[in-house]
Formats: structure tokens, C-alpha cells, sequence
């Protein structure tokens, strides 16, 4: 290691600019890396179950700092010459995920240029000037401690209204749960369709209606779908997670979603009412087993890479 005191300014200067240089290049490669990683999902073979917890736990990254990597990564997959930009010092890991996703293949030059040297809140106004009407964000914030305020229902337009009330850090942490456990069948998280399958669990419990009806509901013991108990047998018995470990031993345990997958294939005659045979795996290691069973699926579309 250099003794920087004994470095005359220029010198200093001279070492300084050749570790900035450095470090733009290995920006560069990390998002050339990542690019692959993605591309094998190799993520899911080490018993991660998405890149972001791949960046988090295996390579140490911060939350900011692995998403703002791999949403440059996937925006460099499509248009490679963000890599060759990183490296110049011609862009930034900020400017990119700033800019990705409106960028086009129209666009991507002439906005990468216009971004380029250009402070966070210059970048957001160059956003702000192509996407000017965003959607409003969901918000959840701390009230003070005053009187409540009365629930709210006020109709929006035809078939929308809007709902508004108030509760407490309990709640919070209760509803972020549930939007875990529907993230695979809402995985944008939007609280309406929270709120709203859990008003229909409530009344698939409660409604006396439902249950008579539920009673007389047929069930075909060789029928694909799993029997609620035996979700709830292998729930329980997998905690709330996904069951998949890798070859050295690393549990993904994520609790996001999660899919119930038939250990033995129901199309190669595996059961659906044996929780013995049903097991618990987050969506990355549900296909990454899929395709290792039945081969990787031919490709729809694609990606446009585009130079």
C-alpha cells in the first residue's frame, strides 16, 4: 500500500484521478457481471431467491447500493453501450436508474447525453420533462397524536371509490405482512387488492352463506389443485418459506412469493393430497427447479439488445 503522506500533491493528485478511473472500470464490470449472473440465474442455484438477495447477502452490497446495480444492469442488457459510458465516467449508477425506464430505443442516446455530468435533481427535471404525469404513489404516514379522523369512502369515477383511514404501527406491520404473503398473486403490492382478498378471506370464514355452499363443493382426490389442508400442513411445517437449499447448504428462506410446488410432478402422476409430496419455494426456485426437471422453455419474444 502507497504511503500517501510521502506523495507530493501532483503526485496525490496523479493517484487519485488513476483510483477514480479504477473504480469506474470495476463499476463497469460488476454491471457486466451482474448482467450474467441474471442472464444464468445463477442466483437461484446458490439458494437465492432473486438477485437483489443475492446482492445482499452474498456480496455485501447495501439495499441502495444492489438495487441501484442491477437496475443498471438490466437496463444495460438492453442497450449495451451504458457499460462502455460507465467506464468513461460518461454516466453514473444514479443517472441510469434515474433514467432507465424511460429510456428507448429512440431515446437512449440522445437522454444518456443529456444526463451526462448532470447533478441527482438536473437528472430528476430531464425525467420530470419526459414522464411528466407520474402515477401518485401509495402513502403511508405517521399521524400525530391527535383526534382520529372519521373513516372515509368517497366515489372517484364509475366503479371507483376511494377508501381512507387511519391505524396504528400494529397494523402497519400486519398489512405489510399480508402484501408478503400475496406477493406472487399481487406483485405489485398495490393495497387495494390487499384489502380486497382479505375482505374476501374474512368472508369466506364468516359468511355462513359460503361455508354451506363450500360444503357441497365436489373434490377429485386426483385433481391437480392442492387441498386447502395441505397447504396449510405444509405452511406450517416450512415456516412461511421457501424450503429450497442449495448444494453448499445456503437456505433461501424467503417469504416472498411463495408458491406451493409438487415435489414428485403431478403431471408425472406425483399427489396433490400428500404434504409429504408438496413443498413450499419462492417463484425463482420454483422455475429454476422447473427448468432442471423439464428443460429450459423456449424463449417468447426475447429481450431487444439493442447497441
Amino acid at each position: 500500500m502507497i504511503d500517501l503522506s510521502a506523495l507530493s500533491d501532483g503526485d496525490l493528485t496523479a493517484h487519485l484521478r488513476r483510483a477514480v478511473a479504477a473504480e469506474r472500470e470495476n463499476a463497469a464490470e460488476v454491471v457486466r457481471v451482474l448482467m450474467e449472473v441474471d442472464r444464468r440465474k445463477l442466483f437461484a442455484a446458490m439458494g437465492y431467491h432473486s438477485l437483489f438477495d443475492y446482492c445482499m447477502r452474498f456480496l455485501g452490497y447495501s439495499e441502495d447500493e444492489s438495487a441501484k446495480r442491477i437496475h443498471a444492469a438490466r437496463a444495460a442488457e438492453r442497450f449495451p453501450s451504458i457499460v462502455t459510458r460507465l467506464e468513461e465516467g460518461k454516466t453514473s449508477l444514479t443517472a441510469i436508474n434515474l433514467v432507465a425506464p424511460l429510456l428507448t430505443a429512440e431515446n437512449h442516446r440522445s437522454v444518456l447525453d443529456a444526463a451526462r455530468g448532470k447533478t441527482k435533481r438536473e437528472v430528476q427535471m430531464i425525467v420530470a420533462r419526459l414522464d411528466p404525469k407520474p402515477e401518485v404513489a401509495e402513502v403511508v404516514r405517521r399521524l400525530p397524536e391527535t383526534a382520529q379522523p372519521r373513516p372515509e369512502i368517497k366515489p372517484l369515477a364509475p366503479e371507483r371509490i376511494r377508501f381512507a383511514f387511519t391505524g396504528n404501527e400494529e397494523f402497519l406491520a400486519r398489512v405489510d405482512r399480508c402484501r408478503q404473503l400475496l406477493r406472487r398473486k399481487f406483485p405489485s403490492g398495490d393495497l387495494g387488492d390487499i384489502f380486497a382478498a382479505a375482505v374476501e378471506a374474512l368472508l369466506d370464514r364468516e359468511d355462513p352463506e359460503r361455508q354451506e355452499a363450500a360444503l357441497h363443493r365436489a373434490s377429485d382426490p386426483h385433481a391437480r389443485r392442492i387441498p386447502r389442508w395441505v397447504k396449510q400442513a405444509v405452511w406450517k411445517r416450512d415456516g412461511g418459506r421457501c424450503a429450497f437449499t442449495a448444494t453448499d447448504g445456503t437456505k433461501c428462506l424467503s417469504r416472498e412469493f411463495l408458491e406451493f410446488d409438487h415435489i414428485v410432478p403431478w403431471a408425472l402422476g406425483g399427489p396433490s393430497n400428500k404434504p409429504d409430496n408438496i413443498r413450499l419455494l419462492c417463484r425463482a426456485h420454483n422455475q429454476f427447479l422447473g427448468r432442471q426437471r423439464f428443460g429450459t422453455p423456449p424463449s417468447v419474444g426475447g429481450r431487444n439488445v439493442i447497441k
